[in-house]
């Protein structure tokens, strides 16, 4: 038989995640993360013997919840251990939107790892733009990348009076569609990229404008961006705000609810808040300053480029 002292420490936690840790050592086979609740437990995970801590998503926020990890020695037996740790998640943020951000074309928001934003099967990705005129070339709204390097998976740009869609097929060739629209006249539009399956449809103003019958390949771990195409190449002209994923497919009746009269608002009080996985307020945060941009769900937080102070406006949808 052998001594495991358990879990030792819960770091890192959000709003829908923590990180638990617990000391590793020579003799042990594997781990059991189990949750509590109540007189149940459940298995919420198992580990290798070289593992010390496990990260646990898709946490409710503003919750309390109670763990306990076990080992397995090479025989086959249990520890006798029972400490447990209970960790409380943090709650959902007051809202207030008074703020965007004002890209010059020389400007962008760095985002993290394209692969780590959960972009899979279903999706749907929500942001406001005001744009004045029309005269930008492939000016990028988002990129995101499917290699190491630069080259892109799934965008949304500006071409002249047109947006544009850009994307890869599956054999990596990179496609476009465009679609005429009335955007350009200083007012904020929301604008939805809904995937299911194999399906892409773009939203503006809960009006459908294109779809596609697509699947992507898989994302890469260059950076996506808010605003070009990779660093600020590509830059976009334009005042953003509240970007935001779900690891969902929104139904039409959804993206309505989304686009809320044509007004923002708490994503935490959307019918699909419990699929929410990134959040970016742009400038409404006390965090947000010309060095980090929060993500106010996941706490993957973004990197502006060249953005000074003054570029966070008073302008919201």
């Amino acid at each position: 038989r052998f001594l495991f002292d358990g879990l030792t420490h819960i770091t890192e936690i959000t709003r829908t995640s923590a990180t638990l840790n617990w000391k590793s050592s020579k003799g042990f086979h594997q781990y059991h993360v189990i949750e509590l609740r109540g007189k149940d437990r459940v298995i919420r995970d198992s580990l290798n013997k070289d593992k010390s801590s496990i990260q646990l998503n898709n946490l409710i926020p503003d919750s309390t919840y109670t763990f306990m990890v076990r080992a397995i020695d090479n025989s086959g037996f249990l520890d006798t251990n029972t400490k447990t740790m209970t960790l409380k998640t943090l709650p959902w943020p007051n809202f207030t939107n008074q703020k965007a951000i004002s890209l010059n074309g020389s400007q962008a928001i760095e985002l993290p790892a394209s692969n780590t934003l959960e972009l899979g099967k279903d999706f749907t990705i929500s942001l406001w733009v005001k744009l004045n005129g029309s005269m930008q070339k492939d000016a990028r709204i988002f990129t995101f990348h499917r290699e190491s390097f630069a080259t892109t998976n799934l965008a949304l740009a500006i071409n002249a009076n047109k947006l544009k869609l850009i994307y890869s097929n599956k054999l990596n060739e990179i496609k476009s569609l465009k679609k005429s629209v009335d955007i350009f006249d200083n007012q904020w539009h929301q604008i939805a990229i809904v995937k299911k399956n194999t399906k892409l449809t773009v939203f503006v103003d809960a009006k459908k404008i294109l779809t596609l019958a697509q699947e992507l390949p898989s994302f890469g771990t260059h950076p996506a961006f808010l605003g070009s195409y990779s660093g600020i190449q590509k830059g976009l002209k334009a005042k953003l705000d509240e970007f935001a994923i779900f690891k969902k497919a929104f139904s039409y009746q959804q993206i309505l609810e989304l686009n809320n009269n044509n007004l923002s608002m708490d994503l935490t009080e959307h019918s699909m808040q419990k699929h929410l996985k990134t959040w970016y307020q742009l400038g409404d945060q006390n965090q947000d300053t010309t060095v980090v941009i929060t993500d106010v769900i996941s706490a993957k937080n973004a990197t502006p480029l060249n953005l000074k102070p003054r570029d966070f406006i008073r302008d919201s949808p």
